[in-house]
């Protein structure tokens, strides 16, 4: 995850070590349904409820940057630039979920039979 990279350098930046456990410990929990889910094995049904579950997580970690901003722990550019991934990661998610709510239509109008149809 791009994040964690971002993470890597803001601490390697500091020449005293910060704690940024609250975000790192969010963003973990949120890899942990993604990976579930990357595994491909879940029905429909239970991988979005597991992506959603991620992007709960996802939005936890945002909320820790806000309060890190706040204790001094991070600067307003180490911020932005975090929550700019955890955003794009959040919105990959979802663009995920709605793309995976065509599939069972799309299931349903191949069995079908249409003549008419032209599938390439």
């Amino acid at each position: 995850m791009q994040v964690f990279e971002l993470i890597a350098d803001v601490l390697a930046r500091r020449n005293m070590p910060a704690n940024l456990k609250f975000l790192e410990v969010a963003l973990v929990q949120a890899s942990r349904p993604l990976i579930l889910v990357a595994r491909g094995d879940l029905p429909v049904e239970r991988w979005e409820r597991r992506a959603r579950v991620a992007i709960t997580k996802l939005e936890r970690a945002k909320m820790a940057v806000v309060d890190y901003v706040v204790a001094g722990t991070l600067d307003f550019g180490e911020a932005q630039a975090l929550v700019d991934g955890i955003e794009d990661a959040i919105a990959r998610t979802a663009d995920e979920i709605e793309r995976m709510r065509l599939l069972p239509e799309l299931r349903e109008w191949l069995a079908e039979g249409d003549p008419r149809r032209t599938v390439h």
